[in-house]
């Protein structure tokens, strides 16, 4: 779960990049869930999703 507020963040920050840099290419949310280890590798498993457009 994202916390509150995250959106506003997300285009406050947006704006700015595009204002500090120019247009964006690719802007996007991604996070993983909790993370455990196995057979001394450390893995998370994948929340969210990537559209393309």
């Amino acid at each position: 779960m994202l916390p509150r507020g995250w959106d506003s963040k997300f285009v406050r920050e947006f704006r700015l990049a595009e204002r500090i840099k120019g247009r964006v290419g690719v802007a996007g949310v991604y996070g993983v869930g909790d993370a455990s280890e196995a057979a001394g590798r450390l893995s998370a498993g994948r929340t969210g999703w990537i559209s393309d457009q």
